[in-house]
């Protein structure tokens, strides 16, 4: 079984993939399908993020939403800084008391997001996706219980090692938006580990129980 724990993307039935497929449109969850929902920084608006805040609430207590996200940080992007972490740590409160993972985006705001995950006493499994950093990062996310995803970076060197250091019971891999497969991504992740697919898909199945219990 190969798990994409983040994509944009939705896999037809006979494609053996378990998928968790980010919804941003809080009133178009089709049936069949396992989601993520949250409300990304780039998406916060002043006008808008309390309304978008509630009907968050209303749909992400459904069995078929399993996280809470993507949710985070982004430096780079036109959102103020002051209403994204207004909208972060309302959506970390709401993870915490309905018992969800909080599946993060971070660009360039990790020690804020660590500092914030210990200020509200995060009690939830966190996935910071599409990781592209370094070693040294990783292993501070990782020491810190946190889960790491690897995307279409993955195919870069500086990723590769990063990849190849951390330890396996604390990665994962995703799609997310782009036109790689799950399955070559993968092989390549295997690859860089020196192990079958076969094993690699076995300890993220294993990742995935941690992490989602409720599936299983």
């Amino acid at each position: 079984m190969l798990i994409d724990i983040h994509t944009h993307h939705f896999y037809k039935e006979n494609q053996a993939v378990v998928a968790i497929t980010n919804c941003t449109h809080f009133d178009s969850l089709q049936q069949g399908y396992l989601y993520s929902t949250g409300i990304h920084p780039w998406n916060v608006t002043e006008s808008k993020w309390e309304s978008d805040f509630i009907a968050l609430q209303q749909i992400s207590i459904l069995p078929s939403v399993l996280a809470i996200g993507e949710c985070g940080l982004d430096k780079l992007c036109n959102t103020s800084w002051e209403l994204q972490l207004k909208s972060f740590v309302a959506q970390v409160k709401w993870a915490n008391k309905i018992k969800k993972p909080l599946m993060i985006h971070c660009v360039r705001a990790y020690e804020e997001i660590i500092h914030l995950l210990k200020e509200e006493k995060n009690t939830q499994r966190v996935i910071f996706h599409g990781f592209n950093k370094g070693i040294m990062l990783a292993e501070k996310l990782v020491n810190e219980g946190y889960y790491l995803s690897f995307g279409k970076a993955i195919q870069n060197s500086r990723v590769q090692s990063t990849f190849k250091t951390i330890p396996a019971d604390k990665i994962f891999v995703e799609t997310d938006d782009s036109d790689i497969s799950i399955q070559d991504i993968y092989e390549t992740a295997a690859a860089i580990k020196h192990i079958s697919i076969d094993e690699l898909s076995l300890q993220i199945e294993k990742n995935y129980a941690t992490v989602f219990p409720s599936v299983f």
